[in-house]
């Protein structure tokens, strides 16, 4: 068995920690503030996902901020159903984690 630190639990935790934890210069107060201003109502735009998928995806254009992931789950869907690699008939409920 590796004792080497980079590579196993220990160091999947300590990516994960990277990943959570938020700069010390980021509001998060600002952040949760900005989640219902226009910018996020075209992710929750049924028609605009497609587009918003294919930008992200097929054209690699980023997003100039960090999107929540709640968010880009239904992008991906749509994505994923338009391109047919997405099972015909599931559904993904609102409460799955």
């Amino acid at each position: 068995m590796s004792t080497d630190p980079s590579f196993g639990l220990e160091a999947w935790e300590a990516r994960r920690k990277q990943w959570t934890t938020p700069s010390p210069d980021f509001d998060i107060e600002k952040y949760i503030q900005e989640l219902d201003t226009k910018e996020y109502r075209d992710l929750a735009d049924s028609k605009k996902r497609v587009g918003i998928y294919k930008q992200l995806i097929q054209q690699l254009q980023t997003f100039t901020h960090p999107v929540p992931l709640r968010f880009i789950i239904p992008v991906l869907i749509a994505g994923w159903q338009e391109e047919g690699t997405w099972p015909k008939g599931m559904v993904v409920k609102d409460s799955s984690d």
